[in-house]
């Protein structure tokens, strides 16, 4: 692969990988923070009921009447800015007999008004119900859709001695509008930082890697030039005229132990065939049995073993590749690279079988087409 193309999917997957966890953890962040600023709304509009409950029943008991009680607290709460949150008060069949606007004063709550889900185990049901009975909770307030409200958060807490309610509101659409800034304000965030560490890892990378691909590129054209120059020397040695040489006369006893041999015997099933070494491809074993393949195409079974061949024939022609394979000179097709320090050598008569010169190998390899 190019190493632009590999350069450009590796930014890429860098930037998809860094995005979508930012994307993951963004979005688990601000839903806990919803949780919390409607948790911390909640606790306040408690404490803010539970002060004015207190400051009505100490009116109360310092002989004020509830007709005064309920001025005083109308006229502290009168045209007060209702958009984060506001006090008001029910009896308990549900009229308002205090609001921020006087003209609600007098509304009465019906059944299918609202209702109201409870938060840190308070009581659910609906709206007008809680006010009948009287009952201290609070939670997330739902309105009918013919009702045109969004959604709030409620405590009611009553009035001891009266028929009062108070009730605490809490605008719960301000709280998720906050929410939706922060959600941007994270996200704009992530994206600009993830941005930046995409970009410092890739140049990070491509600084590293350039070194090492420096190396493997200088190690490559050299590997490279040693190969043309084995594939020319292995072509020389196949072209080189065998000369004839009238062997010295020699006692045999010197013979046998000085002369390769120059034939070898093999079977074709029941028959006897000696094969010319200089005939010989390439010598494999498999499953315990050795078998001799031939440049023609030809194969053997040969009844000796590896190491008796490369005993008794010319070092100089064959080469033990490994524990299962023996190749010769004449056999050599091509060599090519292998990996990244291994040698693979196309052989004769077809390409179907490759050996691979291991890395501890090569030197002696070399040193072999080279003799």
């Amino acid at each position: 692969m190019d190493k632009n193309k590999l350069y450009t999917y590796t930014l890429l997957a860098l930037g998809i990988i860094v995005f979508i966890f930012s994307y993951i953890g963004v979005y688990f962040n601000v839903e806990s923070t919803i949780d919390r600023l409607t948790e911390i709304q909640y606790k306040s509009s408690q404490r803010e009921a539970n002060e004015i409950v207190r400051l009505l029943e100490s009116q109360l008991q310092s002989g004020i009447s509830e007709e005064e009680t309920i001025k005083n607290l109308q006229n502290s709460i009168e045209n007060t800015n209702t958009t984060m949150g506001f006090i008001c008060m029910f009896n308990a069949t549900g009229v308002e007999i205090c609001h921020p606007d006087p003209q609600k004063i007098g509304n009465q709550i019906t059944p299918n008004n609202s209702v109201v889900n409870g938060m840190l185990d308070s009581d659910s049901g609906s709206f007008l119900n809680l006010l009948q009975s009287k009952t201290e909770t609070g939670g997330v307030r739902e309105f009918d859709k013919s009702a045109n409200r969004n959604s709030e958060i409620i405590y009611l807490h009553p009035v001891n001695g009266t028929d009062w309610v108070v009730a605490a509101h809490s605008n719960l659409d301000v709280v998720r509008k906050e929410v939706s800034q922060i959600r941007q304000n994270f996200i704009i965030i992530f994206f600009v930082c993830s941005s930046l560490m995409v970009v410092i890892g890739f140049i990070m990378v491509r600084f590293i890697g350039s070194k090492y691909e420096k190396v493997i590129e200088d190690e490559n054209a050299h590997l490279q030039t040693e190969l043309v120059k084995l594939n020319e020397k292995v072509v020389a040695i196949q072209n080189q005229p065998k000369p004839v040489v009238q062997s010295p006369v020699i006692p045999r006893e010197t013979e046998q132990k000085t002369i390769s041999k120059s034939r070898i015997i093999c079977y074709q099933k029941d028959e006897l065939v000696m094969i010319d070494v200089n005939e010989i491809a390439y010598l494999y074993l498999e499953d315990t049995v050795v078998y001799v393949y031939c440049l023609l195409g030809l194969k053997h079974h040969y009844h000796q073993t590896l190491d008796n061949f490369m005993k008794e024939t010319n070092s100089k022609l064959f080469f033990r590749v490994n524990r299962q394979t023996i190749i010769s000179i004449n056999a050599i097709r091509k060599i090519f690279k292998y990996g990244s320090n291994q040698l693979k050598v196309e052989l004769k008569p077809n390409d179907e079988f490759s050996a691979v010169i291991s890395k501890n190998k090569i030197a002696e390899f070399r040193q072999w087409i080279d003799s």
